[in-house]
């Protein structure tokens, strides 16, 4: 009776192995047929970052989101405009550093795109948001956390199965506010860039001072030169005056008093690039008054651009670069060429 328990227990320890090996069994089969791989593009490709120098070429809309503000720009030509919340111009060079962001950053490792780990790089609760559009592609990026150890982020594509830990982005863009992105200069180029710089007074048609850029010189139409030292100077007191404020949202009769200003303007400025893009703005004399606003008299001036709808007021000292000439650009002697 013993030996016949002990052939039964046996025979049941060996039931239950081949059971528990059966499963075993099956589950690495389901596994192995249906169990996503970790990597289906080559390895190599799984490294390769999409922003390439076609992708950025071709975005025509951005959208951006961080935890102060979201904003929405749109390609102008060569500039970039917002339309959303307001209509403002943006600053070139901080799209542009995007850009740069988007094409250096360096792949460092690769994760599942999974709950844990998109809640471990805080990639539910993203530092930014970034969509951009081509004609034919759109792009939704997400930001997490910055590891200060390596200096490095997370992010997530929407056309990705994965998560990506780079090398983190030098533009500081979750830090950003509405006023950041609006450019408050009248010239967003740099001096190098330019092929021309024109002075008009309103109502002629033939520039008081003109500047032409060639082969590295600067020279007036009849090719003579010009003082590189004094356009230098010329160009420094064009840009270092930045607007007081912009006008996108008037009432009517600030508007009447706009429009009548800038209608009766008192000098214009055409600037070209290398890019063979120019832009033409036109300065008010000093303001009295201005509708509803409420201005010093005397101390400021309108300047409209034909790049922005929009109207901005500057201090009127710099309308003492309209003192300068074509004439007073020439000659070794750097002397004032303001008066």
């Amino acid at each position: 009776m013993l030996k016949s328990h002990l052939l039964n227990k046996n025979t049941f320890s060996a039931i239950i192995l081949s059971i528990f090996f059966g499963v075993l069994g099956f589950v690495a089969i389901y596994t192995e047929l249906f169990h996503k791989k970790d990597h289906q593009l080559p390895f190599p490709q799984l490294f390769n970052n999409p922003f390439n120098e076609t992708t950025i070429a071709a975005i025509h809309t951005i959208t951006i989101k961080n935890k102060f503000t979201e904003i929405k720009i749109k390609k102008d030509n060569n500039n970039w405009q917002m339309i959303e919340p307001k209509k403002l111009t943006t600053k070139n060079g901080l799209i542009l550093s995007l850009f740069n962001d988007l094409k250096t950053y360096d792949i460092k490792k690769i994760f599942d795109k999974d709950s844990i780990n998109i809640k471990s790089f805080s990639l539910d609760t993203p530092q930014i948001e970034i969509n951009l559009k081509t004609n034919d592609e759109e792009y939704f990026l997400t930001v997490g956390l910055t590891n200060p150890v390596n200096n490095t982020t997370y992010l997530m594509l929407s056309n990705s199965e994965y998560i990506y830990q780079v090398t983190a982005l030098k533009n500081d863009l979750q830090n950003l506010t509405l006023p950041d992105f609006v450019e408050s200069r009248l010239f967003n180029y740099n001096l190098n860039d330019l092929t021309s710089i024109e002075f008009f007074r309103a109502g002629t048609q033939s520039p008081f001072l003109e500047a032409l850029s060639k082969n590295n010189e600067w020279q007036d139409t009849k090719a003579e030169l010009l003082n590189s030292e004094k356009i230098k100077l010329l160009w420094n007191e064009m840009t270092k005056y930045k607007t007081q404020m912009i006008l996108d949202e008037i009432d009517d009769e600030t508007k009447t008093t706009v429009e009548e200003k800038l209608r009766n303007y008192q000098y214009s400025i055409i600037v070209k690039n290398r890019e063979n893009s120019a832009i033409e703005l036109k300065f008010s004399s000093p303001l009295n008054k201005l509708g509803s606003l409420k201005v010093v008299k005397g101390n400021s001036i309108l300047v409209k651009s034909d790049q922005s709808p929009n109207i901005y007021i500057l201090d009127k000292d710099i309308l003492k670069i309209f003192s300068s000439s074509t004439s007073k650009l020439k000659g070794l002697n750097i002397g004032s060429i303001f008066y």
